[in-house]
């Protein structure tokens, strides 16, 4: 593999060999769905990616889609009220920290995503994290890859364990994924047994299907 093909409403954009990438062609509040293959020397491309839509802002950059109406009733189990933002490389991660995203997936890059509290890292229950969404989602957790154990509902069988990962202040996180229907997503906490070794708190992308 020599580098990635991106694709915007499929039809080639730009071939890079950075994991992460921001369009600054794009018109003014338009929407636009990006793909990506990777490709080798000999330019044989692999199957194109999961499909990523976002909309460009009033300035026309895709760097600030805005956030809509896809996640409501957010809900943490000790009172702490978390914030929904759109998911880009600088956003602030937590709501008691000043780390940023320093790396981001284009594959997560645009999405809504759930900015919590470092603090809560201990945190522990079924139910720690709840909310709802209007349709049917793939949820992604970012664990600091420091864990030596994850808690026992990410490491049960149901979530997946993606390539690549998000880097959070330079330190990198493992993307797990799973897909939840319309409705409520309930997330354990980051302390719930067995965890061991981690020094943040999880953070949380949603992606619309």
């Amino acid at each position: 593999m020599t580098g990635y093909v991106v694709y915007r409403n499929d039809l080639p954009l730009v071939t890079t060999t950075n994991l992460s990438f921001v369009d600054t062609t794009v018109e003014p509040e338009t929407k636009y769905t990006y793909t990506v293959r990777a490709e080798d020397a000999a330019s044989n491309q692999s199957s194109p990616s999961k499909a990523v839509t976002v909309t460009s802002s009033g300035t026309g950059s895709t760097t600030d889609p805005v956030v809509g109406s896809l996640v409501s009733n957010l809900t943490v189990a000790n009172g702490t009220s978390y914030e929904l933002d759109t998911l880009a490389s600088g956003k602030t991660v937590y709501i008691d920290r000043a780390y940023t995203y320093t790396t981001i997936p284009l594959a997560l890059d645009g999405h809504t995503y759930i900015r919590t509290a470092n603090n809560d890292k201990v945190g522990s229950g079924a139910k720690f994290l709840t909310f709802e969404v209007a349709t049917a989602v793939t949820v992604y957790v970012l664990m600091d890859s420091r864990a030596t154990q994850v808690p026992g509902w990410l490491g049960a069988g149901s979530w997946m364990v993606e390539p690549g990962s998000v880097e959070i202040a330079n330190n990198p996180h493992v993307i797990y994924s799973k897909a939840f229907p319309v409705g409520q997503v309930a997330l354990g906490g980051n302390g719930d047994s067995p965890m061991s070794g981690a020094g943040s708190m999880y953070t949380v992308v949603i992606d619309s299907n």
